[in-house]
C-alpha cells in the first residue's frame, strides 16, 4: 500500500471493507479438546503478587512521552481493509472472563509463539462485543494480514515510512525484548520497558517470559508460557489509564491467567 493517514492522536476510525473476514493465521498450541478449561472453570485463587521491581518499572513508565513516533492508521488501496467480522471464537469467552471482566484489562488476547519465525499468531481476543479485542490488539492492511505502512520520527528531526507486521513485532518482543522501530500492536506504537525470560511467582509455579510495553495513557503486559526459545502460548493484556486501570492490575490478571493455563496443560 502507498497511502498513509498520519494521526498524532490516539483516537482511530474503524476501517470499512469486506463483508467477511478470517482471523490472523491460527496455530494454537493446545491439547485435546476434552482437556480445555471451560469459561466457568476459574478457581477461587488470589491474584498474582506484584513485586517492588515491577512497581519501579511501572512508575518510570508513567512518565513516558510519545514524542518519538507518529502513529499512522493507513488507508487501504481500493477501500479494502479489515472488516473485523470474526464472530466469537472458542477461546474468546475465556479471555474475556480472565482478563477483561475483572476490570484489570481493557482488552486481552491469546496467541501462539513460533520460535522458528519469531512470530505470534493471535487466535482469541476480548472484549467479544463488536470484535472489541481484535480492534484493540490487531491491525493489518486487510483480512489476510498484509503488513501496513506507518511513519516514525527519526533522531535528526525527520520522518521515515516503515512496513509493520504486528505478528513479527510481537514475536520479536517475546524472543528478544526489542523490536526495530518499536512494538506495534493494534496500529499503535509501544515502547518496551521490561523483558524477563525466566519469571516465576514462586516454587512450583510455571516459568514465564514477560514483556512490559507502554505508550502515553496505556500499556501492554505480555506473558509467554515457557522460555522464549520454545513454542508456547502467549497471553496479552492491555490497560487503559483513562478507564482507571493500572499496569500492576493488568499484570496481575495476565499472570493469573497464564498460571491457570499452564496448570491445565496449556
Amino acid at each position: 500500500p502507498t497511502d498513509m493517514v498520519e494521526a498524532v492522536q490516539e483516537t482511530r476510525s474503524q476501517p470499512g471493507g469486506a463483508a467477511s473476514a478470517s482471523k490472523p493465521a491460527q496455530a494454537p498450541i493446545l491439547p485435546a479438546a476434552e482437556a480445555k478449561p471451560q469459561a466457568n472453570s476459574k478457581p477461587p485463587a488470589a491474584a498474582a503478587p506484584v513485586d517492588q521491581q515491577q512497581k519501579s518499572v511501572t512508575d518510570a513508565a508513567a512518565a513516558l512521552q510519545g514524542g518519538t513516533e507518529v502513529s499512522a492508521m493507513p488507508a487501504a488501496a481500493g477501500g479494502a481493509a479489515l472488516s473485523y467480522n470474526f464472530g466469537v471464537g472458542e477461546w474468546d469467552p475465556s479471555v474475556e472472563e480472565w482478563l477483561v471482566t475483572p476490570g484489570g484489562c481493557s482488552a486481552g488476547a491469546l496467541g501462539s509463539f513460533d520460535p522458528a519465525s519469531q512470530s505470534v499468531s493471535l487466535y482469541a481476543a476480548a472484549p467479544t462485543t463488536d470484535a472489541g479485542g481484535w480492534k484493540s490488539l490487531w491491525y493489518a492492511m486487510d483480512d489476510n494480514g498484509t503488513p501496513y505502512q506507518a511513519t516514525v520520527n527519526t533522531d535528526d528531526g525527520g520522518q521515515m515510512a516503515i512496513n509493520v507486521d504486528e505478528q513479527a513485532c510481537l514475536g520479536s518482543a517475546v524472543a528478544l525484548g526489542t523490536v526495530e522501530n518499536g512494538l506495534w500492536v493494534g496500529g499503535l506504537k509501544f515502547s518496551i520497558l521490561q523483558h524477563d525470560k525466566s519469571y516465576s511467582t514462586g516454587e512450583g509455579k510455571p516459568s514465564l517470559t514477560l514483556v512490559l510495553a507502554k505508550r502515553p495513557g496505556e500499556g501492554l503486559h505480555i506473558a509467554k508460557i515457557g522460555d522464549p526459545a520454545s513454542a508456547g502460548n502467549v497471553i496479552i493484556g492491555k490497560f487503559t489509564e483513562s478507564l482507571g486501570q493500572t499496569s500492576m492490575g493488568c499484570r496481575a490478571a495476565v499472570l493469573d491467567y497464564a498460571e491457570h493455563l499452564a496448570a491445565n496443560g496449556f
